[in-house]
Formats: C-alpha cells, structure tokens, sequence
C-alpha cells in the first residue's frame, strides 16, 4: 500500500527543514506551526511531535541523531529510540530503513542571558564516547553507530547572541542524566539568520539578515568548561543568502555505504595555533607543510547576484590559512541582458561523486558479465577487451562497454565537485569544479558537462554522444518562480529504491511547500564535457567532430523524479469537498482559509497532493462546490454565495512578488434569500462544460438555485427557478447530496436526470430519494425511492450515484448499506466488538466506483479507515454482500484523529488528521494488510490493485467458474459449458507442454469466447434422453458422428488432472474443488443417467450431488434447497430419482437423510408411506447398532403410528428385552385407543412428557390418542422439524389434501415464507394446496400479494399478508432472490393448463419486472453473459388469452404434447417461447403432467 501524507504546511523560514543522514539512515525534520514532522524509511514513515508554540528552526545530528528544536528562546532535544534494534540485529541487519524509530523529549534548554528567539541552530559533527562522569556511556549492548548518549555540541543563533552549548551525560546512582553546559556565549549587533558548523568542528560561519560580511569564528581555545574563538571577516559584493560546508551532514558515511550501516569516526579536533590571515590563491606561491587533510575546510558561500564564491581555509606554516579560490556564475554563458529570473545552485561533493561513478563502474562490470563477456579493469588503464570476441549487428558490443568505461573512468579521474545550476523553468546545466579538494590551494577551474555520452537504449540500439537540453522532471520545480531554498542534497545508500542515489530537498517558502526530488547516479553521469584538446580532459577524434557536436540540435533529457510533495495546512482541517468529476477538491478549517487541491502522480506511481489556490473568505465556509474541475469555487459564507475564479492564469494575475500564495479571485457573489437555514449545497450533472445549476437546500425542504455560466473570460452568477419537493417528509434529520461516483448520467432540459442526486432521512429511518430535472427553465424536484430502514436516529448517511446508500447508527457502532432502487439492505455490520476499527466510533463514510461501476465504501474511524467492497451476489451461500479488503491506518503517522475523508478520481482517498493530509493511491499490500489477505484468499490477481481486486471479486465471472458452469447448466446451455470445458482443457495442455507457459499470465478469463457465443440460441433441441449434446454410448466412447471438439471422458479425465495440478487465476481453492466437482456430475450424468432422467431431474441430480459436495467441506448445508425440491417435484422420474437417493452413501435410509434429500416434500404419498416404514425399521436398527444391541423402539414410534402400524410397535417392544419401560409400554399399548377412556389416556400421558421436554415421545402419545393436529404443534413448535411434520401428516391422513397437512401448509410452512420472501417454498405449498396457478404465479410475485382472501388461506396467512401489504413500498426486501425461478417459471407455463392460465394471469408489467429483476441478479452474481442471453432472447406471452387457452385444451384432448420442455434450452431455436410444436410423425409417449390426477 502507498500512503503518501501531506505532512503540514512547513513554516516559512529556511532553517525549518533539515536533512540528514544518521549513519546511513536519511533522517528528514520541518517545523509545521506547532507540529514537528519527522520522516524516515525515505519519507515513508511519519511521526509527529505536537508543540505548544510554533517552533522556528530544527536541526539533525548526524552521528547521535539527536534532533535539536527551537521554540521561541528555548532550545529542546530530542533522543531517538529504536523500538526493534534487537530482532533487526538478530535478522542480520539487512536493510536499516527496517529500524522502527521514534524520538522523545530528552532536555530543554535556555539561555539565561538571551531572551530573544532562536532563528538558527546547527550539531557539531564531533561526538565522544568516554566512559567517565562527565562524558557519555554507551547503551548495553548498543553499538556506537546506534548509541544516542553522546557528547556533543551545539550552536545557535538568535536575535541578538551566538552560544555554544555542549550535552553530555552523568551516572548518578545508575541512572543517566543529560546536562548542558554553555561552552561559548557571544552577543551579536544584528540578529543572526544563518549559522554552520566546520565538519571538523574547528570553525563556525555566521551571517545575519542581508550581511555582506560573513563571519568566520575559528576555535582557539578548547575545553570542557569553556572555548573561544578568533573571528575573521570575509567580505562579499552582495548580500549571502547560504552557506554550505564541503564534506557536510550529508556526505556523511560513504565509507559504510554497501553494508547499509555507518560507523561514526571521531571528529576530536587537536590544538592549534590561530591565525587571522585572509588573502587569495594569488597571493600564495608555494605552502611548505599542511596539518593533513582533517584541517581542511572548504566553504561555499551565496550571494543573492547568482555568484557562488569558493573559500579555501588551512593550516599553513603554523597559522591559519583563509584564502578565496574561485567564483561560479551561474549565469556561465548567458549574454548580460538575458540575465533575468532566480537560479539556484546544488553542489555535489567529489566523495559522492567518486562513489557514485564506481558504482556504476562495478554495475556496468556485472552487466558485461551477465552477458557472458570478459572483462578486466586496473588502475589507471582502459578497458581491455580481447579480439575474439563477437560482435552484433550494430556493431561491437564489446565497444560499447570499453567506450562508456573510458567516459566514466575520464570522470573519475578528475577529481571533480559537481555542480548543478537549476532556474525557475526547470532547465539544468551541470559543471565539475576541479581543485576543490586538494590540500595543497590551486586556481579552481570548471568545466560544462552537456553531451549526452555513447550509450544503449532501452532496445539495446547503441547512439554516439549528442548534445543535450538537461531539464529536471514533471513536477520537480513549483509552476511558477518562488522563494525556493535547495537543501544539502544526501546520498541514499540503502531503502525500498537503491536506484533514487540522491535526494534533494527542495524548500518552497513562499508558498509553503516541500518536493523530495530523487536523483540517480545514471542521471548525472549520463553527460560528458566538450572542451579542446589542448585542455587535456578528453580527447576527441578531430576537431571537426567538436564544432559538429556544438552545432547539432539538443534533445531534451530529463533528470530527477518527484518522490513527495510536503505541504498541507497550518490549522486542522474540519472538511473536505470534491468536485463532480473527482479531480480537485477543497480543504476547509475553522478559519477564513482553504486550499485547492489537485492529485499529481510522484515516481514511485503513488499519488499525491498540490496545491491549486488559496481562498481566502470572510468567514470561515460553511458549503461549497468545486466546478470544472477546480477551476471554479462556489461557496457559502453566512448568507453570501461567492464565486472564486481558481484557473491558474487567474491565480498567476493575482500573484505580486515571490511570497504570495496562489490566491483565487472572487468573479461574482449573491445574497441568499431568507432567514432560513442552509442544509446543503449541491451541484447538478450538466451536458455543457460551461453550465452549471447550483441548489441550496433550506429548511423546511424549501430550495433556492443559482445558474452559473461561464463564457470567455466572464463569469455570471445568477439566481434560478426550482420547484418543490414532491411528497416532502414532515421532518427532516438527515440530508446528504449524493455523492457523484460513477459520474455519467447528466440532467437535460426537458427529461428527469436517472442519477440519485439527494438523499433525505427522519429520525424513524425513513429514506427518500429525490432526483432532478429541467423544464422550463425550473429545477423540479422527483421523487425516485422512499423505504424504510428502522433506523432510529442516525448520526450519518451517504449516498452513491450508483444507487447506494450507507447509513450509521445513533450510536455510530453499526452501519448499513441499502440498494435504493430495488429498496433491499444489502448489508449491516456492527463495529463495536469487531476486530476491524477495534471497536472505535464511526466518524465518515465516503464512495466511490471501478470504472465497471462496482461499489467500494470507506468507513472512517479515528485512527484508520478501512476500504469494503461490494461482493457478487450468491444465494447458493451465507455470504455478505460486501467486505473488507484494505486497512488505511495512520495510528502510527500521527495522534490527530481523523476529521474528514474523500474520494478523489482513480481510486485516491484522502484523510485529513489535524494539519495533515494523507493520501492511499489504488496499491494494495496483501504482505501486510490482514483484510487484503483475507479478501485474497487463495485467488491469485494480476496487479496488487485495489480496482482490480473490486473486479476480480464483484466483476464478471471468468467463463470457468463454477457458478457460471451451474447456472448455464440450470439454464439448459449444454453445448456452451462443454465449449468452455473443451477450450480449458486445451488451454491447460498447451501451457503444461510450454515451458515457459505460466497458467496466471497465459489463461484468459474469458478463454478466447465472445459475448455472442454466450447470447446465441444452440441448434438443436434436446428432448428425453438427450439433455446433453455429448453423450456416451455405453462404451466409454463417442458416437460416430459427434464433433471430436466436445467433451469426452477421455477429455473430462484429462482436464480433471491439470486442474490437480494447476491453479486458475481468480478462483479460490474451494472453487477450483467445487468446478473439478461440477464436471464429474457432468459426466455422471452423461454416462449414467442422459437416457433415462428428464430436464427436472436431471436439475435435481445436479443440486442434489452440489449438496453432496458441499457436505464434505468446512461448510455443512444440512439439506438440499427448496429449489432442488420443487425441481423433483416438477420431475417425471421420481422413482428414478429416489433408487438414485438410495443409492448414495453406504447408510441406511434413516430420518436424517431422508430429510436432508427432502423426501417428504416430493415423494408421491404410496411412495412416502413406504419409505416412511423403512425409515421406522432403520431408525430402529441404527439405534441398536450404536448402543451395543440396546433396542428403543422410541425411537421409531413415530413412524409407525403414523403409519397406524401399532401392531408392529408392540411387537418391537415385545422384543426390547432390557428396556426400562418394555413392561409399561406393552401393558399401555395393548389397551383399545378407540376407547374414550385410553384415548384421554394417551393424551395425558402425552402432555405430561411435553412438560419433561421429551417432544417426539409426546408426538407420538399424541398420534396414540388420534390428536395429529396435536401431534403435528409438538413437531413444528417443539422440535422444529418440519419436515416430519409433513411426513407424519401425509401418511397418517394417507393423502397429500388432507385438512391437517393443509393447515399445517397455511399456518406455518406459507406465514414463514412470506415473511421470509422464500417464493420457492410459497410455489411448493401452493401446489400442494392443489393451486396450480398461483404455484407459478408465485415464482413471479411476493406471495402476500396472492392470499387476502381469508376464507381460502385462514386468517393467519390473511393478516401476515395484510401486514406485508399494509407496509407497501415501506417495507424493504431484505432476501434477494434465486434467479433460477426464471428456469421453473418458463419451465412450468409450458407444462399443464393450469400453470398456462396462472402465468397468463400475470400482468405484462409483472412480467417485464420479473424478467429484469432476474437480469439484475444474475449481473449481481458475475453471470454477466447469462444476463444479457435473457435479454436477448426471451419471449414474453403472447396477449390473446383465448387462443392460448384454446391451443392447449385441443393439445390435451388429442393427447399430444410438445417435446419435453427445457427451461431457457440455447439449443432449441425460439427459447423462452410458448409456441406449440407440431405434432411429431411417429407416437411420443405423453407427458402426464399434462393430466390433473387429483394429487
């Protein structure tokens, strides 16, 4: 995951920023008003101090890491303390930028002499670690490079003093105290802005505000109690504006570069004798002897006319050596009238430079190895390179190789500083300085690196050097010219990029702003000098060569990448707006200013902030919206509507001088009518860029609009006509406009606009959605949606333009998602005991859409915000509909909370915490974030993209999945699924026999099908015996004149092996199981039961061994579904289908699986009853087998007096020698029931075990006294076990019409599946109540809607209904349905009259619903190409019901029916139609559903 912060908007002052390498580590510090922000792990860790005042200057010591901080005239210091030092050691300290860092409170310091505030401060780099009371001690165990508890030292500038300070450390009683001593106080005439420390600690440079004289103090006196210092001035022509030490804070720790970790060196400076001589390189012939290398120092200084003068300072003959060596002009070449604009200088040290040259020396040496070429590099010499080597077509490549080591060694051997020369468009020209670092003082000479060198590209072309235009990268330089102060560039030598070598820190303090700009080795080095031959640095062939290179047209080459922007606010920001197309958005405080934003992308492809305008109101915002993209600003401000013009060429105009922000312009404003209150503002979808209709909602949900046009240059703000609110609520808690996602849907005058566009609630939950149009030149407002939702009091709701919309609970510890167009709540979550928040309060929720329009919802706590994304819909499972997949938690950036957050354009949330923005682009980190792993699973994903994963787990399904192999094999498509099959099978051998083939890359999703191939009708029509287009003809073979391209065993065998060894892409284990499965029952079914089981029952099969499958998994289902049922029940082969049951598993046919096949509900009543004696003897019998020969014939008893077979029980008791209760049970069962008097008996004895909670014994007692009704109560309400209800009722009425079994239907079985909106089980009762029509009537509407007459359905099923109905459009659906109904339905209206004249009693319209409605839900579900084969090819009834009902009476009275009917069949020509077919030439045994039987 790459979460990107805008840490703070820096303080504008240039010693609030500091860089610096803590042995190796980069450590990077600003002051941010009262904040202080520190960064590690290259800018990818954040940690913030909070301050009680602004803080003015930060430094970083580079050898302790010790932070110094200025607050006013105090001084506080930070120590930094390794969390995880110990398991980093222990793990080999592989990469540093792993160490878990923070820094704390450690000293304060002031000065008792000096009230005034601290501008500047700067560590010494010298450092001790004595061991004695008045020096520092190491940690136990601590290694010195790590060890914070140093000696040093520390200067610092105020308004009127210069002091030097020294920390140091006692052992009192075991316990380490810091102190401080003043070393050094000295007062100062003028305030002093900039002051640095020697790297050898020897000297101090000093200047103040606009000085011309930069002060030299050099240490003549050393101690622990006290030092002193001799001064020298150095005069300059202007005033300094930097100072820059040679070897500085940054360079530090090339020596430990390829190891990731720095040992410090001991920077103890030796005695000497001052002197206070200046002069220059001309004055000084020759120079005996130096002190070595370590007294000598080298300053850089700037100077506001773009001159860098170079300062040389030594040792010379026992005196103290200061001499001018040399000026760099950074105008070098430009005429004097073209002299104009800022440039700026960064200068690269010769020890960097050297490193960085044999770096790329080593990484060219391993390059040439890696293709196999021999190599061998001394010191001194070129490339040598033997003859026999071979060549390529663009020549030798050998050449090219010998060619760039002759460039970089001719660099290497120079010895030079690189100096890069920066102006205000970006443009870079790069200089070697040369006798910079000599000991013994030379005339500095330069020279100008601007050829582009012998170099391959990216295809492995080779070029010859050319001239270049070198320019730094996108976004690396603010757009417009500003106060920009260049930090000490600092070596990277370890972290998460080794090719970012450099980093530089580019400081906008006009505007407020910092760029982490990342250079590479490759960048710099990339270039050559042309100079003459007789300057003896290269030598070029002829000089012809160097006036052709001179003349030649340059090519623009750019260097550096924009790694981070730091900025942000000053203040905490309250809120965040955003435009309609996600493209900017506004910031808002609690203060008169707010900022523009708009996202730039940085190198690493991660997004960030940039700040587009200021605006600067009156009062502080209440509403606002962002047009065009945030070029355009309306806001609300007390009762005054303003227009801020925020185009760049605008804010440009309005900026005077280089410390001006980008301040917006306001175009136009209008006084809003009224006193009432504004609720919200909001903006409606335009077809015309230039357009744009601006509502205010107001109290009482009256409105007011405005119409903006803008035209040209001008703007025009006006007020607009709307209307009002249809069907306003009577109170209104909540409103919210809708947030835009998914932006396509625009309002045109004339037509409502299709997009949500308000969402209102009251305090009961009631939700009403409202959307626009315009006419006439009025906003009216339509009512799209209105549901309730029993959500008392909510504190927040959000809607998606996508029809979504979230709502948080009055005590924001739950939230729900509702579908607004169909009314359904999709989802609720409570947070307060779940892991995810841990537990934390709801305080934003926020949406936004893939570009295929699936859902993702951000639901902000205090500390995180965690990413959920909507699922596919799946019936067949008990799965949510959305889930979460990314964590965003910033708990350990900062201790703000969040105030706000937003969707940007692209994925981009944006949290606002404090002063501080943070910013999560699309990446997501499944190494680290527990809900990406949990999201993933086993599914393998092309790109770790929050988008892609949205799509991989609510997109389309990949034509192998198993649910799309389901739904198109309940949908009749057999010779589809074999294609697909076939084309997988091929697919997996072709890469098994690649090598290089790779099933993640190679296997598309759609395995090369097109959408045609799914919508198309098939070409024949199976019937009985030919459901499938592949079948096998007894021996394992095909028949002779099937196409070799479909699906065989051999086939099937085959493909069932690759899937054992092959992962498919987007499916998890558990679906590549589940599709193994689903093609064994395919085969099962060709092989075995293709000739003898129709379309119903070849769909029962199918659910039946799905639930076997599923039965072996983690997730048990403990029955076959009601739509299974009604598929067997609808069958012609029930005995076929129920040999099958019995004949799955080794067991017995027990209760228990009997029940979970549903024979009680399908079975024939003759059959039913004979099964129910088997089960009786087997319940019998298992009970014996697992009690060790005990015999209870309870456990059988009702069974058996259901069957009214009490002869049978008393004989079984007769045999249970043993038992307790034989003796009572034989003499109570011999006893005549018919009797009055045993009948009250056996009801006595029954309720008695009711109250023992010995339920099924007191059935059965119940069922002795001849009381079903009795019996059938303890059943559903005590053991609630329906289906025994059922089974008891049928085979002691010995009917299925029975008046019990049709209570019992009513009553319960129906009541539940209103309630419940179970259409399946509401079509199954209805068919045994005998009601055929309204059994398929059923499948299409809400059952409540078919039973208000109470003198057919009882009064209980009447006032369930009348409820239902009575909540109308209140009442929200919360069980979406199974799209397979559309299979029964179209399969049933084709079947017999009854269900002919049930669906011709359907209105078109419910119909239509019903067709889209299923469309819907198989989109939902991923089955994309089965939902636009629906649309594509269903045949709606024909209008004439009297013809209809006259065709099918003249079908039954000549016994001749149609083939068997297969429901949605792509085989047969005209699918979904109910044409009758004509009569076939030879005799087809009739379908006998035809015929009513009586059952």
């Amino acid at each position: 995951m790459t979460l990107n912060f805008l840490p703070g908007e820096p303080n504008r002052a240039y010693s609030a920023v500091a860089l610096t390498n803590w042995n190796a580590l980069p450590v990077f510090a600003y002051c941010s008003g009262n904040n202080l922000v520190i960064l590690t792990d290259h800018c990818h860790h954040l940690q913030t101090i909070y301050l009680d005042r602004d803080a003015t200057a930060v430094d970083i010591h580079r050898v302790n890491g010790k932070i110094a901080l200025a607050i006013g005239n105090e001084i506080h210091v930070y120590k930094p303390h390794i969390k995880n030092f110990y398991s980093f050691n222990f793990s080999g300290r592989k990469d540093i930028s792993k160490l878990e860092i923070s820094w704390g409170l450690e000293t304060v310091i002031i000065n008792e002499d000096d009230s005034s505030k601290v501008n500047c401060l700067n560590w010494s780099d010298s450092c001790d670690f004595l061991e004695d009371d008045m020096d520092s001690q190491n940690f136990f165990g601590i290694p010195d490079e790590y060890n914070s508890e140093t000696t040093c030292e520390l200067v610092v500038g105020s308004e009127e003093s210069l002091t030097l300070w020294r920390l140091f450390y006692r052992d009192r009683k075991g316990n380490k105290t810091v102190s401080a001593k003043r070393l050094w106080f000295k007062r100062q005439a003028n305030p002093v802005y900039m002051v640095k420390f020697s790297p050898n600690s020897n000297t101090i440079a000093s200047i103040g505000f606009y000085d011309t004289a930069l002060k030299l103090w050099h240490r003549v006196a050393f101690g622990i109690e006290t030092s002193e210092f001799d001064v020298v001035y150095l005069r300059h022509s202007s005033y300094i504006t930097n100072l820059r030490w040679k070897g500085g804070t940054n360079s530090w720790g090339l020596g430990g570069a390829t190891s990731g970790a720095v040992s410090p060196t001991a920077s103890s400076v030796a005695s000497t004798r001052p002197s206070r001589r200046a002069g220059s390189v001309a004055d000084i012939h020759s120079i005996a002897t130096t002190t070595g290398e370590r007294e000598h120092n080298v300053l850089y200084t700037y100077e506001s006319q773009s001159v860098v003068k170079v300062w040389t300072m030594f040792f010379a003959e026992g005196d103290y050596q200061v001499l001018f060596s040399g000026t760099i002009d950074l105008y070098e070449g430009v005429p004097e009238p073209k002299r104009s604009g800022s440039r700026y200088c960064v200068i690269i040290d010769n020890d960097i430079v050297e490193y960085g040259l044999q770096k790329m020396l080593d990484n060219l040496e391993e390059d040439h190895e890696s293709k196999h070429r021999k190599t061998s590099v001394t010191s001194g010499n070129l490339l040598h390179v033997p003859l026999e080597e071979g060549r390529s077509r663009s020549g030798s490549t050998i050449s090219y190789y010998r060619k760039k080591e002759e460039h970089l060694a001719r660099l290497q051997s120079s010895n030079f500083e690189l100096v890069m020369v920066i102006d205000e468009d970006s443009n870079v020209s790069l200089y070697g300085l040369v006798n910079v670092s000599h000991i013994l003082p030379g005339a500095l000479r330069q020279f100008k690196l601007e050829v582009k060198s012998f170099h391959e590209d990216n295809y492995g072309n080779k070029h010859v050097p050319f001239p270049a235009f070198i320019k730094l990268g996108e976004n690396c330089l603010p757009k417009r010219e500003g106060s920009l102060f260049f930090q000490d560039i600092s070596l990277v030598t370890s972290g998460r990029d080794i090719h970012k070598d450099l980093t530089l820190m580019i400081h906008d303090v006009a505007r407020g702003s910092i760029r982490h700009v990342a250079i590479g080795f490759e960048d710099l080095f990339q270039f050559e000098p042309i100079v003459s031959p007789d300057s003896g640095f290269i030598k070029l062939p002829s000089p012809s060569q160097e006036s052709d290179l001179l003349s030649a047209p340059k090519e623009v080459i750019s260097i550096g990448t924009l790694v981070h922007k730091f900025t942000g606010h000053n203040k905490s920001i309250q809120q965040f707006i955003r435009s309609n197309d996600g493209a900017a958005c506004l910031s808002v405080t609690r203060f008169c200013e707010s900022y523009v934003w708009y996202p730039i992308t940085v190198s690493d492809g991660g997004v960030t902030l940039s700040r587009k305008a200021l605006l600067k109101t009156k009062s502080p915002i209440k509403y606002a919206v962002i047009l065009q993209g945030g070029d355009f600003v309306v806001t609300l401000t007390g009762d005054v509507l303003t227009c801020w013009d925020c185009r760049i060429e605008t804010v440009n105009q309005n900026t005077c001088g280089h410390t001006s922000d980008k301040l917006a312009v306001s175009v136009g404003s209008l006084t809003i009518k009224g006193d009432q209150r504004v609720l919200s503002l909001l903006v409606l979808p335009e077809t015309k860029s230039n357009v744009a209709h601006i509502v205010a909602i107001k109290e009482g949900l009256s409105s007011e609009a405005w119409e903006l046009v803008v035209s040209g240059g001008e703007v025009k703000l006006m007020s607009f006509s709307t209307g009002q609110f249809p069907f306003a609520p009577t109170e209104v808690h909540l409103i919210s406009p809708v947030d835009p996602v998914g932006w396509t849907a625009k309002v045109n005058k004339g037509s409502p606009s299709e997009r949500d566009m308000l969402a209102i609630i009251d305090s009961y939950g009631s939700v009403m959605i409202y959307s626009v149009s315009l006419k006439d030149n009025q906003i009216a407002w339509i009512l799209k949606s209105s549901f309730k939702t029993g959500i008392s009091n909510a504190t927040q709701i959000k809607g998606s333009s996508l029809h979504k919309l979230a709502i948080v609970d009055e005590n924001c510890e739950s939230f729900s998602v509702w579908d607004t167009r169909g009314c359904l709540l999709e989802y609720e979550e409570s947070v307060k005991q779940s892991s995810v928040g841990n537990g934390q309060k709801i305080k934003d929720i926020d949406w936004t859409c893939t570009d295929h329009n699936q859902s993702v919802l951000a639901v902000g706590f205090s500390s995180c915000s965690i990413l959920y994304t909507q699922l596919r819909y799946d019936y067949t499972n008990d799965t949510p509909s959305y889930r979460a997949i990314k964590l965003i938690d910033i708990s350990e950036q900062t201790t703000h909370e969040i105030g706000d957050s937003l969707w940007l354009k692209n994925g981009t949330l944006v949290i606002g915490a404090g002063n501080q923005i943070y910013v999560s682009d699309q990446t997501l980190d499944p190494e680290n974030d527990i809900l990406t792993q949990q999201a993933l699973g086993t599914i393998q994903i092309m790109t770790k993209n929050l988008f892609h994963l949205c799509r991989v787990l609510n997109g389309p399904l990949p034509a192998y999945h198993p649910q799309l192999i389901i739904q198109m094999l309940f949908l009749g498509r057999f010779k589809t699924v074999e294609k697909i099959l076939c084309v997988l099978c091929d697919r997996l051998r072709e890469i098994s026999l690649d090598p290089n083939g790779d099933v993640l890359r190679d296997v598309d999703p759609t395995l090369g099908l097109l959408t045609s191939d799914f919508a198309a009708l098939e070409d024949s029509e199976p019937s009985k015996g030919t459901s499938f287009s592949c079948l096998s003809n007894g021996n394992g073979l095909l028949p002779i004149d099937q196409s070799p391209e479909l699906l065989s065993p051999a086939m099937a065998d085959t493909l069932l092996e690759r899937l054992r060894k092959m992962k498919l892409p987007f499916l998890t284990s558990h679906q590549q199981i589940t599709l193994a499965s689903t093609i064994e029952i395919i085969m099962e079914i060709m092989l075995k039961h293709s000739q003898s089981l129709d379309v119903n029952g070849m769909r029962f099969f199918l659910g039946m061994k799905l639930f076997q499958v599923n039965q072996s998994k983690s997730t048990i289902q403990g029955a076959i579904t009601m739509r299974d049922i009604n598929f067997a029940m609808h069958s012609d082969n029930k005995d076929i289908l129920l040999n099958i049951v019995e004949s799955q598993g080794s067991d017995r046919m027990t209760w228990a699986k009997a029940k979970s096949y549903g024979l009680p509900y399908w079975l024939p009543v003759p059959k039913l009853m004979e099964m129910a004696e088997s089960i009786a003897r087997n319940e019998f019998l298992e009970f014996s087998n697992k009690n060790d020969g005990k015999r209870d014939p309870a456990q059988c008893s009702i069974f058996y007096l259901a069957l009214k077979k009490k002869h049978v029980l008393q004989g079984l008791w007769r045999t249970s020698v043993g038992n307790p209760e034989q003796q009572k049970m034989m003499k109570f069962l011999a006893n005549n029931f018919s009797d009055p008097r045993w009948k009250s008996a056996a009801l006595k004895n029954a309720y008695v075990l009711l109250g023992r909670h010995r339920f099924k014994d007191a059935a059965s007692f119940f069922l002795l006294a001849d009381s079903l009704k009795d019996c059938v109560n303890v059943v559903v309400k005590q053991m609630k076990d329906i289906p025994l209800a059922i089974l008891v009722a049928i085979c002691y009425e010995q009917s299925d019409k029975g008046s019990i079994l049709s209570d019992l239907l009513k009553d319960y079985v129906l009541s539940e599946a209103m309630v419940k909106g179970d259409r399946w089980t509401a079509s199954w009762v209805f068919w045994k109540l005998g009601n055929r029509p309204l059994a398929i009537q059923a499948l299409v509407k809400h059952s409540h809607e078919l039973v208000e007459d109470p003198g057919i359905f009882g009064e209980n099923v009447a006032r369930t209904a009348k409820r239902l109905i009575s909540d109308g459009n209140g009442t929200v659906n919360r069980i979406m349905e199974d799209p397979v109904l559309l299979v029964m339905y179209d399969n049933l209206r084709s079947r017999h009259l009854d269900y002919l004249k049930g669906a011709l009693g359907l209105t078109s319209k419910d119909e239509f619903e019903f067709v889209l409605r299923v469309s819907y839900y198989y989109t939902r579900m991923g089955c994309d190409y089965i939902s636009v084969y629906l649309v594509r090819n269903w045949k709606f009834m024909l209008a004439d019901l009297n013809d209809m009902v006259k065709i099918e009476e003249e079908k039954v009275k000549n016994v001749i029916v149609g083939p068997s009917p297969a429901a949605f069949s792509s085989s047969r020509k005209k699918d979904f139609s109910n044409k009758i077919q004509p009569p076939p030439s030879a005799f087809v045994e009739p379908d006998m559903s035809a015929f009513d039987f009586g059952m």
